[in-house]
C-alpha cells in the first residue's frame, strides 16, 4: 500500500508508513477494528508496530545485540504508557526494569534522570552485588547516590579508603 503523504510503498496490513509514520488507510470500506498484542494490557491498542519494534530491541539485548531506542514525539501521544507497557513484557520476559524520569524545567540536579535509575537499583541489589559490580567505582557513584553508603559497611570502608588517600 502507498503512502497518501509521501508515496512510500509498504507492506500489506501495515497500518503506518515506514517511511513518514502517517497512518495508512484500513484495506476495506470499515474503519479497522484495534487489535491488541499478546502480553499488554486490554486497554493498550494501536501501538502494534511500536510494540514490535521495542520487542525486538529486548530480543537484540538478550542475545547481547545492544540497541538504542527512543520514544520520542508531543506531550500526551502515549510515550510514558508505551514504556510502562514494554516495562510489563520485559518483566514477562525476566528483564530487570528501573526508571528515571526527566524534569523539563529549570533546577534538577546534574544527572537527575540516572540518579534515580541508580538508587532504584541500589534499594533493589545486595551490598555484595553492588560492591561487586561497582568495586573501586563505587567512591565516585557514591558521591551522588549517597544511599550507596548506607546500603553496606563494607561500601564505607571503601569510600573512607579513598577519601584519604585523594587527601595526602
Amino acid at each position: 500500500m502507498n503512502c497518501p503523504n509521501c508515496g512510500q510503498e509498504n507492506p500489506p496490513g501495515a497500518q503506518f508508513c515506514n517511511q513518514c509514520a502517517t497512518r495508512l488507510a484500513p484495506p476495506s470500506d470499515e474503519e479497522a477494528p484495534p487489535t491488541q498484542l499478546p502480553d499488554t494490557s486490554a486497554d493498550f491498542i494501536g501501538r502494534q508496530q511500536e510494540m514490535t519494534q521495542l520487542r525486538d530491541a529486548l530480543a537484540d539485548a538478550l542475545s547481547g545485540q545492544g540497541r538504542l531506542v527512543m520514544l520520542a514525539g508531543e506531550p500526551g501521544i502515549g510515550k510514558t504508557r508505551t514504556a510502562e507497557e514494554l516495562e510489563i513484557y520485559a518483566a514477562s520476559q525476566g528483564f530487570q526494569t528501573l526508571w528515571g524520569r526527566c524534569y523539563e524545567g529549570e533546577g534538577a540536579p546534574p544527572y537527575w534522570s540516572w540518579v534515580q535509575i541508580l538508587r532504584d537499583y541500589v534499594q533493589q541489589a545486595s551490598a555484595d552485588q553492588l560492591l561487586a559490580q561497582l568495586g573501586p567505582g563505587a567512591a565516585d557513584i557514591a558521591e551522588i547516590i549517597p544511599e550507596l553508603i548506607e546500603k553496606s559497611i563494607r561500601v564505607h570502608t571503601i569510600l573512607y579508603l579513598v577519601g584519604d588517600a585523594q587527601q595526602m
